[in-house]
């Protein structure tokens, strides 16, 4: 499925967003799943061309995606969910007869990042071998450096 040139361009659109409008939160993300992929080489990405490490596909026929928090993905990166199908999407949860849903999730799990900054290792064996990461504070303010601000995005090239 995730082989077909139209699921590859819909999950694809979701990385190229993030690179146009948080372009350092994706080479942050780039950065992190090359390391992830060069570490292991039977670890592939899901698609050529995208930063997330993981993609859910939710084949329904009646898909319903309901506000949620992700509290083991990386605090301040992005997740992706794209609703595809027959739909009226004013109806919100409710689906009537007759409509489909399905889903395209993507999203990377903070611990392929942490896993990483821990030279590729638990944090707990990281720092049984001396190792120290930022405070928890100091992790919050280095991801939210990662946004862009109105005025980075409106600079013309």
């Amino acid at each position: 499925m995730k082989m077909r040139g139209g699921i590859r361009r819909i999950a694809n659109f979701a990385s190229a967003a993030m690179q146009a409008y948080a372009p350092r939160l994706y080479a942050h993300y780039s950065r992190t799943l090359d390391a992830l992929v060069a570490s292991s080489p039977s670890m592939k990405p899901n698609f050529q061309n995208n930063v997330f490490g993981a993609a859910y596909f939710n084949l329904g026929p009646r898909v319903v995606t309901l506000r949620h928090k992700d509290f083991q993905n990386l605090a301040w990166g992005w997740c992706s969910v794209t609703a595809m199908g027959d739909f009226n999407p004013s109806l919100g949860p409710y689906c009537p007869p007759g409509e489909t849903r399905f889903s395209l999730t993507q999203f990377s799990a903070g611990g392929l990042f942490r896993w990483v900054e821990c030279d590729f290792r638990s944090q707990y064996q990281y720092e049984q071998a001396g190792g120290v990461l930022p405070s928890g504070q100091d992790r919050w303010n280095q991801g939210i450096s990662m946004y862009s601000t109105w005025a980075e995005l409106c600079v013309d090239e």
